[in-house]
């Protein structure tokens, strides 16, 4: 990744999220996007598509409804949103860059799998657009944007100011602290930490059982991942910054299916 002089002013930007066009982090972002450059659209799902990852609608049709200028809500999941953006609403030109949050809970470790907020962003650099997944990790506390305001504008300058690989996003995650409560910036891997899931029962008026999916790690499974986007995030109040790339291959395994299948060949 080689840093050079990018000037954000005559960028299109396309903010996006999958907690909806109401959410506030969407707002957030699209008035912090407006202080990089004045070409800025918004796109996002009608509703809270949270969880949605890379799910596309291809059964039902898709609504599209312009609420003000540049500022359009998708009946339909995140990634629908990018690609109605790029094939329909800013089919002039596409943007340069997708910013997509600032998301209502961290995107870290395997979460990063389940997150439409990363899902729309990897929809867009698979079509070559440098995008950026932004999160704000909180639990029972009210969320902090402060910290977000303050640091995102310039971790952004500096994303854009390098080349990035191929089909990579940067997944950027920030602590509920104040301004003074951020340790630092990290660049750290994603954890490799299976999640604690849990399905509970509940009855309805009726008698009828519905139930609740929740997924959570604990606080040794978080010690034990130091050097992680995980650690970094929940113990250290660090910014954390983690490259993510799409369809990766994992040459070994590769290697042996080759060896194994070798002498099977029609």
């Amino acid at each position: 990744m080689v840093p050079n002089i990018t000037p954000t002013s005559g960028l299109r930007i396309l903010v996006c999220n999958d907690d909806g066009i109401h959410a506030k982090g969407l707002k957030i972002l699209e008035r912090l996007a407006k202080d990089l450059s004045p070409d800025v659209w918004v796109v996002a799902p009608e509703f809270d598509s949270s969880g949605q990852s890379n799910s596309v609608t291809f059964n039902e049709p898709v609504k599209i409804q312009e609420l003000s200028p540049r500022r359009f809500a998708v009946r339909g999941t995140p990634v629908d949103c990018v690609i109605c953006a790029l094939k329909h609403v800013l089919i002039d030109r596409p943007p340069d860059v997708i910013l997509s949050g600032v998301n209502s809970g961290s995107n870290v470790g395997d979460t990063a799998v389940l997150s439409g907020t990363l899902g729309a962003a990897m929809t867009g650099a698979l079509q070559g657009i440098k995008s950026i997944g932004v999160s704000l990790a909180f639990k029972e506390d009210p969320p902090k944007y402060v910290a977000v305001e303050h640091f995102l504008p310039g971790i952004v300058r500096k994303l854009l100011a390098l080349t990035w690989p191929e089909q990579t996003i940067m997944n950027v995650n920030f602590p509920n602290v104040s301004v003074g409560g951020v340790s630092g910036i990290k660049p750290v891997p994603l954890a490799a930490l299976p999640l604690q899931w849990r399905v509970d029962e509940r009855k309805a008026p009726d008698d009828t059982s519905y139930y609740w999916l929740s997924a959570r790690w604990t606080e040794a499974q978080i010690a034990s991942q130091s050097r992680t986007d995980l650690f970094a995030l929940h113990q250290e109040n660090a910014i954390t910054i983690t490259p993510i790339r799409s369809y990766t291959v994992h040459d070994e395994a590769l290697r042996i299916l080759e060896e194994v299948f070798a002498s099977h060949a029609p």
